[in-house]
């Protein structure tokens, strides 16, 4: 798994941030537009006791940009957008690391029914 993560060109510090992002995922949802149907979130982990930003990381692998503030923002609405964006990022790994599209759970990488809020 490591190699693969190697050749996608993740440093050894994300592919550690992606193991930790594994055991625990926190979403800040730091904004939301007037009309309800975008939002900007920032995304957590725990490592090494530590809480870490994780925002940027999910972008990239989302091929993502976030603002200025380092949010991304997500548009919207009738459904969880933190699991939109977690489930959006299962795909987008498992795709960068097998090469296909899966939509076996057991190939995910994160719990996207199971995520904490700030």
């Amino acid at each position: 798994m490591n190699a693969k993560l190697t050749k996608l060109g993740f440093t050894q510090w994300e592919m550690s941030i992606l193991k930790a992002m594994k055991k625990n995922i926190y979403c800040n949802i730091c904004s939301v537009s007037k009309s309800g149907i975008s939002r900007k979130m920032k995304f957590y982990t725990v490592f090494k006791g530590k809480i870490i930003n994780c925002t940027v990381l999910i972008a990239s692998v989302l091929d993502n940009k976030t603002n200025f503030q380092g949010e991304i923002k997500v548009s919207g609405c009738g459904m969880d957008m933190v699991y939109h964006v977690l489930t959006n990022f299962n795909y987008a790994i498992c795709k960068k690391l097998t090469g296909k599209l899966t939509k076996n759970y057991n190939d995910f990488w994160v719990n996207a029914d199971k995520y904490g809020r700030i």
